[in-house]
């Protein structure tokens, strides 16, 4: 997905238009991702290098690994072009979601719901299953850069 969205789609991100409609739409795009076919940059003059910021619930895991997979593969794609990226601003959320939630809750649409709720502990122990597949990263060259040259968001 990271690498769909990211890459092949790289140019809907960077125009204000299109990124918006992604961000509405998030949900429904990732249940049914067919529908990014759908959505067009209208006005290619509205440019804008967007911001991304990765988290989990905890930020020590699955948002981490999940930003190393980006940087790894803007690497790749910016190998002959060092040291410019597609995505410079990239971020950790610091203390995870969790932490946000409990520091700024007027800027979160619902509850928070722990990883760990019984009512979904079925759908975490099949994700957990799946995890070690999903975020194998065959590094092309060199080792993985560690999160110590990545940046960290930090809202306090």
């Amino acid at each position: 997905m990271l690498e769909t969205l990211f890459v092949t789609y790289r140019h809907l991100l960077f125009n204000r238009e299109s990124l918006e409609h992604i961000k509405e739409n998030f949900a429904l795009l990732q249940s049914h991702p067919h529908l990014i076919n759908s959505i067009s940059a209208t006005n290619p003059n509205d440019y804008c290098v967007p911001v991304i910021i990765f988290h989990c619930e905890f930020s020590q895991k699955r948002g981490p690994r999940a930003l190393r997979m980006l940087r790894e593969i803007d690497r790749q794609l910016n190998y002959n072009d060092f040291p410019n990226l597609y995505y410079p601003e990239v971020y950790i959320l610091e203390g995870g979601y969790s932490n946000f939630f409990r520091t700024f809750p007027e800027y979160c649409l619902d509850t928070y719901i722990k990883m760990v709720d019984e009512r979904y502990k079925s759908m975490y122990q099949q994700a957990r299953q799946k995890e070690k597949r999903c975020w194998e990263v065959k590094p092309s060259f060199g080792k993985l850069l560690t999160l110590q040259r990545s940046k960290t968001l930090n809202f306090l």
